[in-house]
């Protein structure tokens, strides 16, 4: 069904701040712009529409900060789970409950960022990350195949490994470049991608680029303290949008 010309400019202003919110942080585009969208067209519609403007918002990451590629090292105990929980993810998006998905990424985040009240200073290294890595991962990897939103989950994980600012933002960039990658193949593999998407994915572009080259120039305004601290509100504002969401589905 066509949009009105308000409803077109809700989901404009959707990715708009999605995608600014990414160029200053590394995340953020799908968990503002596919609840926008589901609203008007659908979650699995939403899902399968943004993935052409995910994967060129990444490269556009990776392009921004390709200098720092050879400080990261790519972390197979992250990836590797995610990509098959992806595939397992997109397999169930058709009757994947969201209510239990919200509740389960509330959960999840909520503990971590409990925890971080309790010990400020964590990082993720050594057995711990050896034993936590993996099973974060498989969670966010699920989430992100069924939902399209991984943020709350790969968000709290890769803030707890302590990478430097650009190297954060950097990180999000590849990581979600893979992963989303892999779930547009998979929704090519399934028959789930229609040429329609491909249309309005490449329509898409138009202000998702320009916002997030935006955000990126702000990003390389800020000092590290301040953007671990947006990060953290993101983080926090993401929590309370679940709770939220779950509180209202139930009243």
């Amino acid at each position: 069904m066509p949009l009105d010309l308000f409803e077109l400019l809700i989901v404009v202003m959707g990715l708009g701040v999605g995608a600014f919110v990414k160029g200053v942080t590394g995340t953020g585009l799908p968990l503002v712009a596919v609840p926008v969208i589901s609203i008007f067209l659908g979650l699995e519609h939403a899902v399968v529409a943004v993935q052409i403007p995910n994967i060129v918002s990444n490269i556009l990451l990776i392009g921004g900060h390709k200098k720092h590629l050879v400080s990261i090292s790519m972390r197979w105990n992250i990836v590797v789970p995610s990509v098959v929980s992806i595939i397992i993810g997109v397999l169930f998006l058709k009757t994947a409950d969201k209510i239990t998905t919200d509740i389960f990424l509330a959960v999840i985040l909520g503990l971590f960022l409990m925890f971080l009240g309790f010990k400020p200073n964590f990082q993720l290294k050594g057995v711990t990350s050896r034993i936590l890595s993996p099973v974060f991962s498989v969670v966010g990897g699920f989430t992100h195949g069924a939902t399209g939103v991984s943020g709350p989950i790969f968000g709290a994980l890769l803030y707890s490994l302590r990478l430097k600012k650009e190297e954060f933002v950097l990180y999000n960039g590849v990581i979600y470049g893979i992963f989303n990658t892999v779930q547009l193949l998979a929704f090519i593999g399934l028959g789930m991608f229609y040429l329609d998407y491909l249309i309005q994915g490449i329509l898409a572009l138009v202000p998702v680029i320009i916002a997030q080259y935006f955000g990126m120039k702000a990003s390389k305004l800020l000092s590290l303290l301040t953007f671990n601290r947006i990060i953290l509100g993101l983080l926090f504002i993401i929590e309370a949008k679940l709770v939220w969401g779950i509180v209202e589905k139930w009243t």
